[in-house]
């Protein structure tokens, strides 16, 4: 996420790692739900509404700043 997010605002994928505790001084508790390992699904979304994802990476839309 780190990548896309960099290259979308012209870093050129540049990013550096911090430990936890250092991204909770920078960012505060947003730190936390950044380091879980997330998985993004559509199937609920799908399931219960009936819609169907345009676009289905991600990482491809923060890389593009949409």
């Amino acid at each position: 996420m780190a990548l896309a997010v960099a290259r979308s605002v012209g870093l050129d994928g540049k990013v550096a790692s911090l430990t936890l505790e250092q991204a909770r001084e920078q960012m505060g508790p947003i730190a936390d739900a950044l380091a879980l390992d997330q998985q993004l699904t559509p199937a609920r979304a799908g399931r219960e509404l009936g819609w169907v994802p345009v676009r289905t990476d991600p990482l491809a839309v923060l890389a593009a700043g949409e």
